[in-house]
Formats: structure tokens, sequence, C-alpha cells
């Protein structure tokens, strides 16, 4: 410190830096020179993932570490330069040269990437197609030796492209190796598609073996297909039943169809009731029993799912399909109308009240013209 002010320490330059192995070494973190390699950043960048999509590429710099007399140095560039630097070589051979080349490729990225042209998106494609081909030649070969031009191929993609874009293009490629058909040819004399069978997926698109493995499908529980077929069965045992009613028998018949309670052993000749999906046996349990045990709560006084009463197999913990009434359409109907009536009588009184203010504006504006003549 000086009497002219107090001015902070500098750091010593890198070559005179030494740090003891017993102390923790010196980070020293270099914005502005160049004081390494900057091709070994790309190399490091690579380095870190095998499919080219490096985080550390990915970030707001890339890394470089070296240690020197105990020293190591941290030098922060941002993604676009890694992108826009020409190969070590060409500095090697003339580094003006390469620093202006640095420059057009850093302003040639900004330019394409505010303007949008036929010539840019050609490029993207092909560096596209070209990624995708190299990385499932890759996948599918894990243990292949690469040659030499595949190597270089591979390192130019990876050096010109950035990590979002290769980011997409591996999802892309994991979608396509999905579809790819991978297996020795089938001698089957016919083949089924699991996902085009009769009550698996809605049929609203053609169905596509080619996309048989991204296409979105609706999500169709078996659940719902046993509760219709078992609301179709208890409705045409009730109408079995009353049509055998409607036959005069003597008094000695019983008519053993129809529906029964599992719980109290009621006949049901309507609905609402409900059809048990867990048991194996047609089970139909009334409107009234169900009602009661939602309401008593049976199963906080037992230990397991076990029946009250001897009542059978069927138990509170089964899922249970409700038949609604066959008036529920009738009376949503008949509400609806009240409720377009009630609409119309409103916006009727609000029509009377629009024509009451356009008299009165009519009057008001009579009144001033009469005041004005005078």
């Amino acid at each position: 410190m000086n009497g002219s002010g107090d001015v902070p320490a500098q750091q010593p330059e890198a070559e005179e830096t030494t740090t003891p192995a017993a102390e923790v070494p010196e980070i020293r973190v270099d914005e502005a020179e160049d004081t390494q390699s900057d091709g070994d950043a790309i190399e490091a960048n690579e380095d870190h993932d095998s499919n080219g999509a490096s985080d550390a590429g990915s970030a707001v710099s890339g890394i470089t570490v070296g240690f020197a007399h105990g020293t190591f140095f941290l030098m922060r560039r941002p993604v676009e330069y890694l992108l826009s630097f020409p190969p070590e070589e060409e500095f090697a051979a003339n580094r003006p040269r390469a620093l202006w080349k640095l420059a057009l490729n850093a302003t040639l990225r900004a330019v394409q990437g505010r303007t949008l042209n036929w010539g840019v998106l050609f490029a993207r494609r092909k560096k596209r197609q070209q990624y995708i081909e190299l990385l499932k030649r890759r996948q599918r070969e894990p243990r292949r030796v690469q040659d030499v031009e595949e190597a270089q191929e591979w390192a130019q993609v990876i050096r010109e492209i950035h990590p979002d874009d290769l980011h997409l293009w591996r999802c892309i490629v994991t979608y396509q190796l999905r579809r790819d058909v991978v297996h020795e040819r089938s001698q089957q004399q016919r083949s089924v598609c699991r996902y085009a069978t009769r009550n698996k997926k809605v049929h609203h698109l053609t169905h596509n073996v080619q996309y048989r493995t991204v296409k979105w499908r609706v999500y169709r529980h078996p659940t719902f297909d046993i509760g219709r077929r078992m609301l179709k069965w208890a409705d045409d045992q009730l109408q079995l039943s009353q049509a055998r009613s409607t036959v005069k028998t003597t008094a000695g018949d019983t008519d053993p169809s129809g529906l029964h309670c599992v719980m109290c052993k009621t006949s049901i000749t309507a609905p609402p009731y409900w059809c048990c999906l867990t048991c194996n046996e047609d089970t139909v349990v009334c409107y009234a029993c169900k009602e009661r045990t939602e309401r008593e709560k049976e199963w906080l006084y037992l230990r397991g799912t076990f029946a009250l009463n001897g009542t059978g197999p069927h138990n509170w913990s089964h899922t249970l399909a409700s038949a609604l009434l066959a008036d529920l359409e009738m009376i949503t109907a008949e509400t609806d109308q009240e409720k377009a009536v009630t609409m119309e009588e409103r916006i009727a009184r609000v029509e009377a009240k629009l024509d009451a203010s356009n008299f009165k504006l009519a009057a008001l504006e009579n009144l001033l013209r009469a005041v004005l003549a005078r």
C-alpha cells in the first residue's frame, strides 16, 4: 500500500507462481489471455461424452486444465468460440490467418443464427443425416474399430455442430433405432400386430407398422372392457326376466332368471344397481346394500377383506360398476330445456330495458334540441 491510495495486489504470472505440495493449489482464471492451446480445450470437450453432446461444451464456457509446478489454470471460453475455432494446424502454420478465420466463422454463425434460407437448411439437413448415420454405426457396433477417415469425420461433425443440436439429433437416432427391424426375416405365414388388434387401441389413425412405436395411442384399461361386458350381461338378464314375466305361468313354476342381490338376496327389476368386476361369478349388488355399506363403513371393523355374515366371496374391496337410471338422459334434457327458457327470459328482460333506455335517450335529445333552439 502506497501513499497515493489502496492498490490491490496483482497476481503473479503463471510461470513464476509455485505452490508447495502441502498447500492448496492456486486457481487462476484467465478470461482474456490465450496462455494455453485452445485445441486442447476442444479435445477435452470431445472426450467428455462418446456421442459428442458434451455437457462442458454446452455450458457457458469450455475448460482446459493443466498442471505446472503445483498450479493449474482455468480458461473460460464460450460455446461459439469453441465452435468457430479453426484446427490447431492452421494456428501453427499461420496464426494471423487462423485468427482472421476465427473471426469470420464467428460472424458467419451469428448471421446464420438470425437469418433463414434454403442453403442453411440444406447444410443443416446434410450434417444431421451425417451425424445420424455415424451415431447409428457406433451404437450398433460398439466394439468395432473405427478407421481414420471415420474418426476424422466424427471429430469434424462434433467440432462444428452446437451441443443443443447434437442432443436433439441423438433423440432422433434413439427413436429411429427403436423403429428399425434388427431381427432376421420372419418365416411365419401370419403375423398379427399386437398394437392394432381389436379393443386395444382407438382406430382413428391408419395402421402403419413403420410408426408403431412412435405413434401416440389412447390408453385403454382392461377394467373398462370388463365393466361394459358386465353391464351388458345385467341388462340382458333384466330384459329376459321382463319378457318371461309377461308369459303366464302356473303357481308352482319358478323363474330362476333375473338379477338378485348377492347381499340381501332380493330381486332386482330395474336400475340402479351395481355389478362386481372382481368376483369370479356374475355378481350384482342392489343400490340399498351399496348405500348401507358406504354409510356404515363395515371395513373399519375388519382386519382383512372378508365378507360379513357369510354373504359369500363378494366383499367391499371389490370393484363395482354402476348401471345408471334409464331416465337420467331425459332428466338432463329437461333441465337443459329449462335453462334455455330461463336464459331466453333474461335476454327478453335485457332487451326491454334497452328499449326503455332508448326511449328515454330520445326524449332527452328532444329536450336538448328545444333548449338550444331558444
